[in-house]
Formats: C-alpha cells, structure tokens, sequence
C-alpha cells in the first residue's frame, strides 16, 4: 500500500471574502493594506488568514550645496543637491528649484524648493530638507560691480582684512555703518 500526500495549495486575495487567485500580490509602494491567504487541501477545511502589509516611505535628506568667495559684485549660488538618507529608488528623484544666493558679504541660507520627476511617486518618500550655507567674505581689495548703484547698512561691517574698495560711478547710495569695523 502506498499512501500519497495531497499537497495543499496557496491562494490569495486583497479582500476576505474576494476572489483568490494562485498567483500571491506584490506591493512596492509605500502603503497599510492588508491582504488574505487560503491554504486548500483535500479533505481539510480551507485555513484562510489576514496578513497586514505596511511599507514605509523611504527617508530621504536633501542637502542644498554650500559655497564661498570673495566679494565680486557677483551673486553667490550653488545649484546642487546632495542625496542621503534612503535615497531614491531607480530613476525616481526630484528637481531642485534654487532661490538662495548671497551678494553681499555675510553667510545666507542655500534656500531651494523641489517637485518630484515625471513618474516619481511621493508618497513613496519622506523628505526632509536641509540648506548649506552661502558665504561671501571681503579681503584685500574689491571692486564693485557696475551694475550695483547702492552699498547697503552694514555690507562691508567688520571686513578686518578688507584693503580697499573701488565703487563705479554708479554707486549713489552708501547706507549706514557700511563700512564699520574695517581696520585696515
């Protein structure tokens, strides 16, 4: 006498009392759900049970660029993005929009925004946004730019390795204590 084992099979549904199928579901998004699995085998009741399925959304930091020079008249920016945490998955990602910039002398804020690429679903990420830092210093001698016709308050405060400044004709105006500190 030979005895054979039935072997039982697997189903699944998205609802307890749906339509199963054999082939079990795949989630990839971030997501609570729950899903329902059947183990069926001759001469057994059918064993169904709930499975809860939770995917998280990946963490990811996004750190705008930091820069330095020396005063040129010019704006500070610096339109880059460091990626960290998670990251993104695939060709996911984001488009960074950069609003920083820093002109006079003293450090700013790399402030920028973001949208998510075509295709990139958010919900997928947790983002958190951090901004480097903008810093324009002042030493020996600068020259300002033609096209700046004001020195605001304090632009040039405490420069202690400031020589000399050439201002363009342009310049009409010299706010308050423009130039307070420099020593040299």
């Amino acid at each position: 006498v030979t005895l054979v084992a039935d072997t039982p099979s697997f189903s699944y549904s998205l609802t307890s009392n749906g339509v199963y199928r054999s082939v079990p579901y795949y989630f990839t998004n971030a997501c609570v759900t729950s899903m329902w699995y059947k183990i069926s085998a001759p001469n057994y009741e059918d064993y169904v049970h709930e499975a809860s399925v939770t995917i998280l959304p990946r963490a990811v930091t996004l750190t705008s660029g930091s820069a330095s020079k020396n005063f040129d008249g010019m704006a500070l920016r610096c339109e880059k993005i460091e990626v960290a945490g998670d990251g993104f998955v695939g060709a996911d990602g984001v488009n960074a929009v950069y609003s920083g910039s820093q002109l006079w002398v003293g450090t700013g804020k790399n402030t920028f925004d973001y949208s998510f690429k075509s295709g990139t679903i958010g919900s997928n990420y947790q983002i958190t946004k951090a901004y480097g830092d903008l810093t324009v210093t002042a030493t020996g001698t600068v020259v300002v730019d033609d096209s700046i016709t004001r020195i605001p308050a304090e632009a040039f405060k405490d420069c202690a390795d400031l020589t000399a400044v050439v201002l363009s004709e342009n310049v009409t105006e010299i706010g308050a204590n423009a130039f307070a500190g420099c020593t040299k």
